[in-house]
């Protein structure tokens, strides 16, 4: 986080089974005591927290299982800091008796986070589930869940799973990062896996690797979007440090990534897994090289650009000024040059760190020069063809315009003489750098 940003509020919705089979025993008590034990201890944990707020959704423990109440979920404690101890008690109170309506849960508990204020950073919304079941009624978690990010309500999710048997568990995998403790005595391992996730700050180096695997690029924009969901959660400009290497930051381990590093193309990353508590590297091949693009012998004034497609591709990824220089992923380009006419040069190689110089002959001025309206235009020879490459303005006026080198032919009549044959021909050279005026 950038020094002086605002630390985001992490919000912690616990979403609890309180259907009918949550009082089977498990161990020395009942899978609900057991749930009782994990909501204790995460609240006790995170009171130490600051910018921190909690709130409890129950399901299944309003109806009896008979009833087959696929609403039967309900906010019981809401979101605000310091309530560990109102969610316990309420935990405490609650009997299991229904059934599990989780995909309804899922969908009522958008209501439950609060909107982010506006001039504050977009809150950590984290839900964290524990059931011992899946799905009761005909509904589907994973559409509400994906819903949920889509519409960024929603974070990250943990499911914590009390005795889940083994064919059930990928039923859980949308929904999040799934923890299933088989037996009791992995409450506290579960416990603490989940909360490592949660709460921790974690480090990462990005090296931009150039052809022969160095950790050698810098200089370059840097986009963090977190995964699933896609929302843009860092943005830096990549920096070497004193000894030469990959400056590190702090991310969210909550989430994974990817990154886009915006060179010209830009590339992005695989999926980026982050892993809390560790000293994370991600490698990213972004090796460049330069192109130069001039103009021979001159400086020439008028503004000249290309338009610069990969190799075999009309996609234009850059347009690049002449008389400048601009890095590029290192391979093959093509360059269509925008003087008149077109200029296309295909398959243009740049290579790690080289200049590739492109120069082209100085283009000339011509002026065109005409006191009453007219209709015309200005050709050159290809292939024993005329071809047009600039259409004079019908309107009296003076026209300025820069041409390749090389011989012209102009063609126009006054626009009020409606006889083909008042149509005059004159043929014009241009030379590099050079001006010209025609009269008309």
């Amino acid at each position: 986080m950038a020094a002086g940003a605002k630390t985001p509020v992490t919000r912690i919705l616990f979403l609890v089974d309180a259907s009918r089979s949550m009082t089977d025993v498990w161990g020395s008590s009942t899978k609900m005591g057991a749930a009782r034990e994990v909501i204790s201890k995460i609240v006790d944990t995170l009171s130490r927290v600051d910018n921190l707020e909690m709130a409890l959704r129950l399901y299944g423990h309003m109806s009896y299982q008979g009833d087959f109440n696929c609403q039967d979920s309900r906010l019981e404690v809401g979101f605000r800091a310091g309530n560990g101890q109102a969610i316990k008690a309420k935990m405490t109170e609650v009997r299991p008796k229904g059934i599990t309506p989780i995909a309804f849960s899922l969908a009522q508990s958008a209501k439950d986070f609060p909107a982010d204020l506006p001039d504050q950073p977009p809150g950590r919304n984290i839900i964290i589930l524990i059931t011992d079941g899946v799905e009761s009624c005909n509904r589907d978690p994973c559409y509400e869940i994906e819903l949920l990010r889509s519409r960024n309500v929603l974070l990250r999710a943990f499911v914590i799973g009390l005795a889940m048997e083994p064919e059930t568990h990928g039923a859980f995998s949308c929904i999040g990062d799934f923890y299933n403790a088989a037996a009791k005595a992995d409450l506290d391992r579960v416990i603490e896996r989940a909360l490592q996730k949660v709460l921790s700050r974690t480090v990462l180096r990005v090296d931009l690797l150039d052809d022969g695997g160095r950790a050698t690029e810098t200089d370059q924009n840097m986009s963090f979007y977190g995964l699933p969901g896609g929302k843009l959660r860092y943005n830096f400009y990549h920096t070497l440090n004193d000894r030469g290497e990959s400056d590190t930051i702090f991310v969210d381990p909550i989430l994974d990534y990817e990154l886009v590093v915006h060179t010209i193309p830009p590339v992005t990353s695989d999926r980026a897994v982050i892993e809390s508590n560790q000293y994370n590297v991600v490698k990213i091949p972004a090796s460049q090289g330069t192109l130069r693009l001039g103009t021979l012998g001159n400086t020439f004034s008028y503004r000249l650009q290309a338009l610069v497609y990969h190799n075999g591709s009309h996609e234009t990824i850059h347009v690049q000024d002449f008389n400048t220089e601009q890095r590029y992923r290192t391979g093959k380009y093509d360059l269509e040059i925008l003087t008149l006419p077109r200029l296309f040069i295909r398959g243009l190689e740049l290579e790690q760190d080289h200049i590739t110089t492109f120069e082209i002959p100085a283009p000339g001025y011509v002026t065109f020069v005409h006191s009453h309206e007219l209709i015309g235009g200005v050709f050159t020879r290809a292939d024993g063809e005329l071809m047009e490459v600039f259409q004079l303005s019908t309107l009296p006026r003076n026209e300025t315009i820069a041409l390749q080198p090389g011989n012209y032919l102009l063609v126009y009549r006054a626009k009020q003489n409606r006889s083909m044959r008042a149509t005059q021909t004159r043929e014009f050279e241009v030379k590099p750098g050079g001006s010209l005026s025609v009269k008309l």
